[in-house]
């Protein structure tokens, strides 16, 4: 396995972590926490590993820190509108389940509809932040991640959640529910 590979695995596996382990984060009690500093916890955690925050990278293409902070802002904006939209997300399949067994084949067309738009709206707005991210680089330090990491350039540095989770209208995979127990 590639280490981008493992990179956004791992990423996938601590997003997956953060949204459904809520209150074991940090060992804090988050009973009593707002939304907000949920939030701002799960996006520090993000922001540390993505990959313009790894030390070979800022190396690699002399990011600086006004640079990186301009892409962590980014990341925190979407990261925003993610939270949101996971939460709409899980509505929308709890709503498609109780539509499929009632028999309401209509009512589950619905939400079919509101699905895939609301997986569309996801995809739109994690696209805009890999190119605003994108957009900090210097052309020196594109060309760079360009030939050494095209990768990051054709594909989402977020995963929403695990794919056969998401199939079968689970948010998180069949190794995280082991690991939260």
């Amino acid at each position: 396995m590639s280490k981008l590979t493992t990179l956004l695995l791992t990423l996938s596996l601590i997003l997956l972590s953060l949204l459904n382990m809520g209150s074991a984060l940090a060992g804090k009690d988050h009973s009593h926490a707002t939304e907000s500093e949920d939030e701002s916890v799960r996006n520090k955690a993000l922001t540390s590993k993505i990959w313009w925050n790894q030390k070979q990278k800022i190396a690699e293409l002399k990011l600086t820190e006004d640079q990186r902070h301009d892409m962590d802002h980014a990341l925190g904006d979407y990261l925003g509108e993610f939270y949101k939209h996971s939460k709409a997300q899980k509505e929308a399949f709890s709503a498609l389940g109780d539509s499929l067994k009632s028999g309401d084949y209509n009512k589950a067309g619905e939400q079919r509809v509101n699905l895939t738009s609301l997986t569309s709206q996801s995809v739109d707005q994690q696209v805009g932040v890999m190119i605003k991210v994108v957009g900090y680089l210097t052309d020196e330090q594109r060309a760079i991640v360009a030939t050494k990491y095209p990768s990051l350039f054709s594909r989402l540095w977020l995963k929403s959640a695990n794919p056969a989770a998401l199939q079968m209208g689970r948010t998180e995979s069949k190794g995280m529910r082991k690991r939260n127990k």
